[in-house]
């Protein structure tokens, strides 16, 4: 007998490990892929990334960053390998969205046979002076594109506005392919300004002598870094890296294009073009498409890219702190913590005031709360005593219930077994009789057992933890107790639970106890009614928050004498009652931060309901 046994269970063992993540699935994380034309360490790309993560920070999504590194890899093959190596991944882990930033990124991946770009959403961020050919591929209907546009006019004029009386504006560059474009992206925009300031272009050489240069420039000059990747020695940098190094030597302000305090000091700010803001705007569209918005649907928002943004420490440097021209909505960096929480400070200031006086208020009249605590603690005992013998009293009138219900699968079990034994005397048992036999006096044992267990649970007087469970469960457990009894008093019990799942976080038992004191309640106050009329409902409402539980009846209703304190203790209109059940059912549901309440119906007879929090993704 042994060796089946244990088969059985290592086969149910096995089945439990297989089956279980298919009846409890877990929640399947959004994968987001970026390729990037840049390497791991470029601070657009981070910024990008950073602003992103912002957006979809209460989301479950998983981005991951591709870097292809143009600069550094060139040719054709790197590309190709990336590209090999990401259509083997797909099989196993598929991207849910694609984004492409940088410039050529959409070509370079579509002529080296990237799988998923055909039929995975993708956000292009690109720049027309930049992208070559790839902003001219017609986009498919799964795609968006932004295209990065820079408003070098109005950052040179803020400039420009904080500082009317400096003429000379230096323009430094590095002699990267991107460092070129920028610059000359700012040429474009100059012409603007050319009768009323002078542009000396600084690009062509390195760092070293750059740094040299820019030690001469006269204070009453305007110093701007367009964008700055490799000086003429192929020596690598970072534009937020060198806006610091000239910021360091320059004795004039030094303005930027892109903003960079969130890499590195240095530079006064200004209008400036924010990567973190375009992130932002990446992670906003991202959960659009990813939650279904079909992309035709779908606009971005190129306003939100340009903000304004200052380095407070260089404000205090060249005396703009109080300046007009700094609208109230900027951004500020390194602003001192006091300053720039000022109102806070005092705020906290006051509170912490508050606090002490009220502290000292408070020691002043400890000795009395110390009494006051061991009063409560006397009165909370005398109520849980009384809760308990409120139980007991109930379970006294359960008595004849819980003999009739017991009753019932012990004479099955008899039967069954007196059954088995004739036709094991006969010699006519077999097999399939012998089994149906057994399951019959399984059934009938755990019902008897099932009973037993709830009505020992309703006498123990205990705390127990809070669980997940379904309202609709214990309202259908509650009535098969309270059934036999609703026989015998002729009543017609009509269960109507709402198809929904009701989840809620609470104590069974104690839930149960409520609906047994209401059902109870409704029982006694029908005793004089006709049993031709006798009708007692059980209602569950799922709304979208909550949950509705009501226990109606068909007796007299509630005298309009008690009807408003009902639910106080040792209120109560039958005689041999205590007032308790109430009181506590009241205590129950409060302690589940729910609401409960007692009402006549138009019709006749009484309406006893609750409503609890449903318990969210239950």
């Amino acid at each position: 007998m042994d060796g089946p046994r244990i088969k059985i269970a290592i086969t149910i063992f096995l089945l439990s490990a297989i089956l279980a993540p298919v009846a409890y699935p877990q929640e399947m994380r959004k994968t987001i892929v970026v390729f990037s034309a840049f390497n791991a360490n470029n601070p657009a790309i981070r910024i990008v990334i950073e602003g992103a993560r912002h957006e979809l920070s209460e989301e479950n999504y998983n981005i991951v960053v591709e870097p292809l590194d143009f600069a550094r890899f060139p040719e054709n093959d790197h590309v190709r390998r990336i590209v090999t190596l990401y259509n083997e991944k797909q099989k196993v882990t598929p991207a849910d969205l694609l984004v492409l930033f940088g410039p050529l990124v959409f070509k370079e991946l579509k002529s080296n046979g990237l799988k998923i770009l055909d039929n995975t959403p993708t956000i292009i961020i690109d720049n027309e002076g930049m992208s070559g050919d790839s902003v001219h591929a017609p986009l498919s209907e799964n795609q968006i594109r932004f295209n990065l546009e820079y408003n070098c006019n109005k950052t040179l004029q803020t400039a420009f506005e904080l500082f009317p009386h400096n003429k000379d504006v230096y323009v430094i560059s590095g002699v990267a392919g991107i460092d070129y474009y920028f610059t000359e992206l700012v040429r474009k925009e100059t012409r603007y300004f050319n009768e009323t300031h002078n542009f000396i272009y600084v690009s062509g050489i390195s760092m070293d002598s750059t740094l040299r240069f820019v030690d001469r420039i006269p204070r009453n000059s305007i110093v701007l870094v367009t964008n700055y990747q490799m000086d003429i020695n192929m020596i690598s940098y970072s534009t937020p890296e060198v806006i610091f190094i000239v910021d360091q030597h320059s004795k004039a302000p030094v303005f930027m294009l892109p903003e960079t305090f969130g890499v590195n000091k240095g530079g006064v700010g200004g209008y400036v073009f924010s990567y973190y803001e375009v992130g932002k705007e990446t992670g906003r569209i991202a959960k659009q498409i990813l939650k279904g918005t079909p992309i035709k649907d779908i606009t971005v928002n190129k306003d939100r890219f340009y903000r304004y943004a200052y380095d407070w420490q260089e404000l205090k440097k060249w005396g703009l702190v109080n300046s007009r021209l700094i609208p109230g909505d900027s951004i500020f960096y390194n602003e001192p913590f006091l300053l720039k929480y000022k109102k806070y400070a005092l705020g906290m200031s006051l509170f912490l005031g508050a606090i002490i006086m009220l502290v000292v208020y408070l020691i002043g009249r400890n000795k009395r709360l110390k009494m006051l605590g061991e009063r409560i603690l006397e009165t909370e005992k005398m109520y849980r005593e009384l809760i308990r013998e409120d139980r007991m009293a109930k379970m006294t009138e359960l008595t004849a219930s819980l003999s009739h219900e017991l009753n019932q699968p012990l004479t099955a079990i008899l039967f069954s077994a007196q059954a088995g034994k004739r036709f094991l005397q006969s010699g006519k048992l077999d097999q399939a009789q012998a089994g149906q036999i057994l399951d019959n006096i399984i059934e009938d044992d755990k019902r008897a057992g099932g009973i037993i267990s709830s009505v020992r649970s309703l006498m123990k007087l205990e705390h127990r933890e809070k669980e997940k469970i379904d309202l609709n469960e214990a309202i259908r457990e509650t009535a098969d107790i309270f059934y036999n009894d609703a026989v015998r008093q002729k009543i017609k019990l009509v269960i109507k639970c709402d198809p929904e799942r009701a989840y809620v976080l609470a104590d069974k038992i104690q839930l149960q106890q409520v609906l047994m004191n209401f059902i109870r309640n409704a029982e006694i106050a029908m005793e004089k009614t006709d049993p031709a009329n006798k009708k007692l409902e059980v209602i569950s409402v799922v709304g979208k928050d909550f949950v509705t539980v009501s226990v109606r009846d068909s007796g007299p209703g509630i005298d309009s004498a008690i009807k408003e304190k009902i639910f106080e203790p040792f209120v109560t209109t039958r005689k041999g009652g205590t007032g308790i059940g109430l009181a506590l059912s009241r205590s129950i549901i409060e302690a589940h931060n729910g609401t409960i309440w007692a009402e006549n119906m138009p019709d006749g007879g009484a309406d006893f309901s609750f409503r609890l929090n449903l318990l969210k993704n239950g």
